[in-house]
This record gives C-alpha cells, sequence and structure tokens, in this order.
C-alpha cells in the first residue's frame, strides 16, 4: 500500500490549487481594483481660451459634456474655452483624420460653460455623445451626423445626402438644413427633426421620433418599438 502523504503536504498542495483558481478567475475578469473611485475635478477660476490646433480632419468626435460650435473657415483653427484648471483635462487630439475630444476619468464639473470652436474648410463628419451640445454650418454635399447620450445637434445649410444615427435620447434639430436625401437609424427614445425634398429611408426603433417639416418624395422607415414618423406624405 502507497504511503500517505503528511497532512501538512495535503493542506498546502489544496492552498496552491485555492490560490490557481482565484489567479484564473481574476485574469479572466479582467483588472481588479481595490481602490475607491475617483471623484469628479470641479473647476475654479475664470474662463480661458487655449489654442488647441493641431492639424487638418474633416470629422469631429466629442464626448464631453460642452458646447461644440462648427463653422466654415479657410484654415482650421480649434480653441477651448474652460476654467483654467480644467483645460490639461481635456484632451484634444487629431486621429486618422479625425479630431476626437474627450476628458478621461474621473470627469470635470465645470461652474461655467465649456465651449469647443472649430473652423475649418470642410466637416464631413460630427459624432456627439456624453451631453454634448452641438451648431453647425454645413460645408459639403455629403454629411454624416450621429448623436448619442443625450447629446443635441444643431445644423444649418444644405446638403445633398445625410447619414443620420440618433440614440439614448438625444435631439437632432435640422429644420434650416436643406438634404436632398436622408438615411436614418434612430433608437432610444431619440428625436430627429428634417427638412427633406426627395427621400428619408432607414430605420426608427425604441421609442424614437422622427418629425419631417414637409413631406418628402419617397418615406420607407421601417418602424418599431412604438417609434413614429410625423409629417410623413398620406398614401
Amino acid at each position: 500500500m502507497p504511503a500517505r502523504a503528511p497532512r501538512r503536504v495535503v493542506r498546502l498542495l489544496l492552498a496552491i490549487a485555492a490560490t490557481a483558481a482565484v489567479a484564473a478567475v481574476a485574469a479572466g475578469c479582467g483588472d481588479v481594483s481595490w481602490e475607491p473611485e475617483a471623484t469628479p475635478v470641479t473647476g475654479t477660476g475664470a474662463l480661458t481660451t487655449d489654442d488647441r490646433t493641431a492639424g487638418e480632419f474633416t470629422r469631429v468626435s466629442v464626448g464631453a459634456p460642452m458646447k461644440v460650435v462648427v463653422r466654415a473657415g479657410p484654415e482650421t483653427k480649434v480653441t477651448l474655452e474652460a476654467q483654467q484648471d480644467l483645460l490639461p483635462l481635456i484632451t484634444t487630439q487629431v486621429v486618422d483624420g479625425q479630431l476626437v475630444v474627450n476628458v478621461p476619468r474621473p470627469g470635470i464639473v465645470s461652474n461655467e460653460p465649456i465651449t469647443l470652436t472649430i473652423v475649418a474648410p470642410a466637416i464631413a463628419s460630427l459624432a456627439l455623445s456624453g451631453g454634448a451640445i452641438g451648431y453647425l454650418e454645413s460645408m459639403g454635399d455629403a454629411l454624416s451626423l450621429d448623436a448619442a447620450g443625450g447629446s443635441s445637434i444643431t445644423v444649418i445649410g444644405k446638403a445633398k445626402e445625410l447619414a443620420l444615427a440618433t440614440s439614448a435620447g438625444s435631439k437632432v434639430e435640422l429644420a434650416e438644413l436643406a438634404v436632398e436625401n436622408a438615411k436614418v437609424t434612430m433608437s432610444d427614445g431619440s428625436t430627429a427633426t428634417l427638412n427633406v425634398s426627395s427621400s428619408v429611408t432607414g430605420v426608427a426603433s425604441g421609442g424614437s421620433t422622427l418629425i419631417l417639416t414637409q413631406p418628402p418624395a419617397v418615406v420607407s422607415v421601417e418602424t418599431s418599438g412604438g417609434a413614429t414618423i410625423q409629417g410623413a406624405p398620406t398614401p
């Protein structure tokens, strides 16, 4: 009969196995931090304007609560206005032709309005989230808009082709943007007002609302989940 292992050896082996199992679970779940969640940084002092011009771009993405003003101009220029101690916490960088603006965790709290002003020869795409509020002057034949996370976008001008995505309670006001053809993807209680002359296609779901200021020649939008279309032509 083989000799039994001493009890201390058995307990040691069981402890090693248990430790390995816990490590495997932790590795599968990603990094584990026991540090308490940090609180957002609260701004102090007067507003300060910072030059954030950093190369050429035709697309803009903002994921933080601020006012975003986009205007046409011969040269690209980006300025950011915020309380001085918050400016270093707001990141702006150009990545693959897109200006990306964000605030890393734990975030910021501002007692004054934060304003990002962009002047550029052409902006073809604007994506906002995190409660950002955008105002855009349309600059070309094709325009792509993406509003999420309670953000809002207002656009004036004209465009031949519009691609619009809205979600999470966002609001898009395009009554002053004359569009020929629009393709929409709407969900989660979002609202969009469009001024389209030729055709509107796409999908709307989750209680979203599409408002048409005039009846286009063609409306082919699939609705579900309580989504509605107002101003569509009568069959």
